[in-house]
This record gives C-alpha cells, sequence and structure tokens, in this order.
C-alpha cells in the first residue's frame, strides 16, 4: 500500500521551492508591470510568476510569458533566466515534467554563463527535481548533491535546506527512511530558524509518509495536520491539496471511510480547480480504494479506470501501474478472469521498467561519494593550517633524524620483506578458497537448472493437454456447427469453456510464479479482517462446490486480524479451496478455520476428500516433482498451485504445511503476522 503516497509525491516535491527574490505586495508589483519599463517591468512579472505559481498556475504562466518576451527583446539574460525557471517550476506543477526539465536546463546553462553560485544551486535542485519525478533517479542525485557543494561554500541555509528536503524525498521514494529521516531533521533545523512556514510544512509531511511506512498511523495523522495547518496559513492550495490527499489515505487505512472520502473529496475538487490531472487522477484512485473495501466494485471500478486514463494521458508509468494492479485484482474478485489476466499482463510490464533498486546501489554510492570528497577537503585544509604553524629545525636535530631515518628505513625494508611473504601466503589461500566456492556454486547451478528444466518439461505436458482438447472441440464446430444440434452446440461450447478457464488458471499461477521468482512481486502488508477475506474467497467457490454437493464452512473467528499481503493471502486461499474441492468427493465437505498463537495467525483448509500417500506428501511443494492427480470427478490441474502457494506463504514471512490420511482427508495450514505482533514493534 506505501506506493500509493508516490502517486501524489509531485504535490509534496513542488512546495521545496526555494524564494529567489524578496517579494513585496501583489498590487505593488502590478503597479510596477503598469507604470515601469524595461529591467524594473521584467523583474516584476518574473517576481509576480514566482508568486502565483502555487495558487493560480495558469496566470503565472501568461507572467513568465511576458517576462520572457521582454527580457529576449531588450538582451536581458537574468530575465530570461528567471522566467525559465518559472516555466520549469510551473510545468512541474502541472504534471508536464518533460517541458519542466527542459525549462530548467535553459535557466542553468544561462546562469552559469552569469556566474551567480546561488542561482546555479536554485537551478540544480529544480533540474534534480523534475528528473525525479521522471524517474531518473540516479540523475537527480547528482544534481542534488552539485547544488549542496555549492551551498555549503557560500552559507546558503535557505538553499541547503531546500536540497536536504529534496535529497530526503529521494530517499523515501527509495525506501531508504534512515537516511530519509536525517536529512528531514536537517532541513527542519534551518527551516525552523529561518521561521519559513511553507517549508517546514513540507517536511512535516515527509516525515508523515515516512512514519506511515513505518505503520505508525497515529504519528503519521499528527505530522500531516501539522503540516495541513501551515499549508492554510500560507494558502499553499497545492500543499493543502496534497494534505487533504495524505490523510484521506490514512484515514483510509484506519477504515475510517467516511473521513476518507471527505478529504479525498477535497483535494479532489482543489486539484480541478488548479488543473492538476496527475493529483485528480491520485485523488479518484484514492476514492476507488474506499468504495473497494466497502465492497461497492462498480464504483471502485469506474473509478480505477477513469485515474487509469488520466495517467495514461500523462504518462505517468508509476500511477498506471498501480493503477492496473488494482483493476486486475478487482475483476479477479468480481470473475472477470479474462479482464483480470489483461491488466495483470499490463502491469507487469509497466512494473519491469521501473528500476528502482538499481537506482538505490547508483545513490548510496554517490552518497558515499560525496561524504568522501567532503572529508578530504576537510583534512587538507587542517594540513594547509598545520603546515603554517611549523617551526624551523636546527642542524642538529635535522642530522638526528636522518641518521634515525636511515636506521628506519633499513628496519623497514627487513620488515617489509617479511609481510610480502605472509600475504603471498594469504591470498593464495584466498584464491584456493574462491576457487572451491566457486566449483561449489556451480554444481548448484546445474541442479537448478536440471530441477527448472524438468519442471517447465512437465508443465508442457500439462498446457499440451487441455489444448488438444481445445483445438478439438473448437475444429468439430467449424467442420459440423451447421449438422449439429442446439444440444450438441451448447455441450461443445461448455467444454470449450471449461478448456479455457484450466488454461486460464495455469498461466494465471505460471505468471505469478514467475513474477516471484525474478523478484518482481514485493509484499505490500496491511491490516486485514480474516474472516471477511475468508468470506470473501469462500462466496467465489459456492457454485462450483454446489455442483458436487459440497459445503464450504468458515469457522474463522470474527475480528481476527492479521497485518499481511491481501493479494497473496487471496491468491493462496483461492489455490487451496480449489484443491480441497478437486478432491472431496460428492456430498463431502470443506473447513477453513483460524488459530491465534499471539505472534502468528494459522489459517487451515481441511477436507473430507480422498486424502494423499506418504509419497505423495513429500513432493506436493517440490518444483522438481510437480504432479497433477485427476480429482474425485475427473478434474485435472497442473500442480503448480500448490508450488506458488508454498514460495507466496515464505515470501508473506510465514511457512505451510499438509497433513493427510487416505480416504479421510487433508488439511493444509498456513501462517501470518499477528497484527498485535505489528502494533507490538511499534
Amino acid at each position: 500500500m506505501k506506493k500509493v503516497f508516490v502517486s501524489f509525491l509531485a504535490a509534496v516535491l513542488l512546495g521545496f521551492a526555494v524564494q529567489l527574490f524578496p517579494f513585496n505586495k501583489t498590487d505593488s508589483l502590478e503597479t510596477i508591470v503598469k507604470n515601469r519599463p524595461g529591467i524594473e517591468k521584467i523583474d516584476a512579472l518574473n517576481k509576480l510568476s514566482f508568486l502565483y505559481k502555487n495558487s493560480l498556475p495558469q496566470k503565472a504562466l501568461e507572467y513568465s510569458k511576458q517576462a520572457l518576451m521582454l527580457s529576449e527583446k531588450s538582451n536581458y539574460l537574468k530575465g530570461q533566466a528567471d522566467s525559465y525557471s518559472n516555466f520549469g517550476q510551473i510545468y512541474s506543477e502541472l504534471c508536464k515534467y518533460n517541458l519542466s526539465k527542459e525549462n530548467h536546463l535553459k535557466a542553468l546553462q544561462i546562469r552559469r554563463t552569469l556566474g551567480n553560485k546561488s542561482d546555479i544551486a536554485f537551478s540544480l535542485n529544480f533540474l534534480g527535481e523534475s528528473v525525479q519525478l521522471l524517474g531518473n533517479y540516479e540523475e537527480a542525485m547528482q544534481y542534488f548533491l552539485k547544488a549542496v557543494k555549492i551551498e555549503e561554500e557560500t552559507s546558503d541555509l535557505k538553499g541547503l535546506s531546500t536540497s536536504y528536503s529534496l535529497i530526503a524525498t529521494l530517499n523515501y521514494i527509495l525506501k531508504d527512511y534512515q537516511k530519509s529521516i536525517e536529512y528531514c531533521n536537517r532541513a527542519l533545523n534551518i527551516r525552523k530558524k529561518l521561521n519559513d512556514n511553507e517549508a517546514m510544512a513540507n517536511t512535516y509531511e515527509m516525515m508523515g509518509l515516512v512514519y506511515y511506512d513505518q505503520n505508525n498511523f497515529p504519528e503519521a495523522l499528527k505530522y500531516h495536520q501539522l503540516a495541513l495547518k501551515l499549508r492554510l496559513s500560507t494558502n499553499d492550495k497545492i500543499g493543502i491539496s496534497g494534505s487533504y490527499q495524505n490523510l484521506g489515505i490514512i484515514n483510509r487505512l484506519m477504515q475510517k471511510f467516511d473521513i476518507a472520502l471527505y478529504y479525498y473529496n477535497k483535494a479532489l475538487k482543489l486539484r480541478e480547480e488548479l488543473g492538476d490531472k496527475g493529483g485528480v487522477a491520485s485523488s479518484i484512485f484514492g476514492i476507488g480504494q474506499v468504495y473497494e473495501k466497502q465492497c461497492k466494485y462498480n464504483l471502485a471500478l469506474s473509478n480505477f479506470l477513469e485515474a487509469y486514463k488520466i495517467r495514461s494521458s500523462i504518462g505517468d508509468k508509476r500511477g498506471m501501474a498501480s493503477s492496473l494492479k488494482y483493476l486486475s485484482k478487482l475483476c479477479t474478485k468480481t470473475g472477470d478472469y479474462k479482464k483480470a489476466f489483461e491488466y495483470q499482463t499490463l502491469y507487469y510490464s509497466y512494473k519491469d521498467s521501473l528500476n528502482d533498486a538499481q537506482s538505490l546501489e547508483k545513490i548510496t554510492a554517490l552518497n558515499l561519494q560525496y561524504k568522501s570528497e567532503k572529508k578530504d577537503k576537510d583534512i587538507a585544509l587542517l594540513q594547509k593550517e598545520n603546515l603554517k604553524q611549523k617551526n624551523v629545525r636546527n642542524i642538529w636535530i635535522a642530522g638526528f633524524l636522518f641518521v634515525t631515518f636511515i636506521a628506519l628505513v633499513i628496519f623497514a625494508a627487513y620488515r617489509s620483506k617479511q609481510k610480502i611473504n605472509t600475504l603471498l601466503n594469504q591470498k593464495n589461500h584466498e584464491i584456493s578458497q574462491h576457487h572451491k566456492d566457486l566449483q561449489k556454486l556451480n554444481a548448484e547451478l546445474r541442479v537448478s537448472n536440471a530441477t527448472k528444466d524438468k519442471f517447465f518439461s512437465i508443465l508442457a505436458h500439462d498446457l499440451r493437454s487441455p489444448f488438444f482438447g481445445l483445438l478439438g472441440l473448437a475444429e468439430d464446430l467449424v467442420k459440423n456447427s451447421s449438422s449439429m444440434t442446439k444440444e450438441e452446440i451448447s455441450e461443445h461450447a461448455a467444454f470449450i469453456n471449461q478448456s479455457a478457464r484450466k488454461i486460464f488458471g495455469l498461466l494465471n499461477n505460471l505468471l505469478e510464479w514467475s513474477a516471484l521468482q525474478s523478484g518482481r512481486i514485493e509484499p505490500e502488508p496491511e491490516q486485514l479482517d480474516l474472516y471477511i477475506e475468508v468470506e470473501n474467497i469462500r462466496s467465489l467457490f459456492v457454485p462450483s462446490a454446489r455442483n458436487k454437493s459440497i459445503k464450504i464452512i468458515n469457522e474463522v473467528q470474527k475480528n481476527t486480524f492479521a497485518f499481511a499481503d491481501k493479494n497473496i493471502l487471496e491468491t493462496v486461499l483461492r489455490n487451496l479451496l480449489s484443491n480441497a474441492i478437486k478432491f472431496t468427493c460428492e456430498g463431502g465437505k470443506v473447513t477453513i478455520r483460524s488459530k491465534d498463537t499471539g505472534n502468528q495467525i494459522s489459517l487451515m483448509v481441511e477436507d473430507s476428500g480422498i486424502g494423499m500417500s506418504k509419497e505423495k506428501l513429500d513432493k506436493i511443494f517440490r518444483i522438481d516433482t510437480v504432479f497433477s492427480t485427476k480429482g474425485t470427478c475427473g478434474e485435472t490441474g497442473s500442480g503448480l498451485g500448490m508450488v506458488l502457494s508454498k514460495d507466496l506463504v515464505e515470501k508473506n514471512g510465514g511457512n505451510i504445511s499438509v497433513t493427510s490420511i487416505l480416504d479421510k482427508g487433508s488439511t493444509f495450514a498456513f501462517t501470518l503476522p499477528s497484527l498485535k505482533q505489528v502494533k507490538t514493534k511499534n
């Protein structure tokens, strides 16, 4: 769930601007624009544009356009740079990030020509912000650190606080929460000294986001309320809309749905007035999430689709991926498996293009490089100071030192030879050990490849069988439909539908297993009412169970809460229930129970079916022995569902086991972290 915040993070970042000009009242500036010519008029237009960039971005654009036109006519370079800088900030607020980057680059080029270091750092910060919003995290960090160096050299406190805030935000996106808090505190200390309410609000909001990601919702709520209070006092409309959105999200997660809708709708109304498409999409998406929690699936679907449409129009890949993920989950709930599969496939294609982990490694290296360079610089200054304090030595001391030096050289040469021999022996030992490790790793890789080859061979066989049946029935319909009765056509269609569903189920499991193996699935735990979740999944299987006169009983205790990934829980339950119905005879029953052990919740799916032998029990969760057994009514499957369930449960921090007695039934049990355990840690 934490990635929901990234979809509206642009609104947080846009408030990190430092003020380049000492502003007067807007009416005084308007007077200058009307009555003064030349440079005074240009500067006044740029100041007005900067003042209106948050509250009236379209009006701010007009002021900057006028300023740029007059600056070019008079060849006033500073006016041109200020105009381009304003363009960059306004386009960023309107979610036109490519245009924002383009204009900040133009401003930076001119300011480097003019040589004003504070202005150069200003442009570097905003250029970094633009490329960050485009997803280029490594490049963004390079710009921020360049700005920090300049601001430290010039003692520019306001600019330095801006750089610290931007670095804190970038580390938050990349989930380095400790470093994010470190830079937040640096920025906050400066901003309190400067009494900068607007900037303090942004820092409070970022701290609220970090506490949210650590599941400390009361603390997160406190910081977002502090941010909103300060933003209302400065009439920062974009910032206010962001605070409303944050409060909506936190109240939704605390299951205060009416309050959440209140804040989401306030954010939506304000963002529509501002023309903030990215923010509008984020608010609509949040409203959809509330409706989903309230089981109002039609309303949720329409909101998710609208958010996806807007995000597609502005090229927001991260937002598009989030929308597709929820659309797939919702369509699975409502039984529209075809759409669910389409949305899930699109989701993975967008998610693969977001290489956050690789960027985090590179940014960590940049942080270390910056600290190393700063340390070297400090050492050089100390050495220079020590040189000034040295006194001239007399000849006697110099002679004594010379003799001592010769003796030390001779001694050092002897010791060096001994150390080199010791070092060579150590290196030879290390090389030998590395060689053994590589041999062991190669052997493990050969076993792993052989195991997966066997798995894919089994999988290809299981895919081929339903396809042969599907193709045969379809070909029979094409050739003989004119001579077949309605009953025969209906029977063929039913078999085709059954085969297609089997293939879809197998492909869906295969896609999820593949994503899990490649590291693309990361658990996003949240508070879950297990009775409600089990009841929702149980209702999906009632029709198929009714065909075999099987009862599905939900004996999970009400108000049993776990802290787990909802998608993982639903996938595991679907696989286990499907398996239980498959191997239960007509008139049997399937029971789902829960057991609270304090730190964990155990869910058990028990059936009265045919059971399994010890040989099958030993193989059921192994990928190299994936096997399929026909059900009590001839149902078929691939066996991949059990392998997938084991991997998903372990990914979620639990474990899965099975006990079975032939002709009496089987019990599958898996564990989830309890909500009490999470609250205790917090």
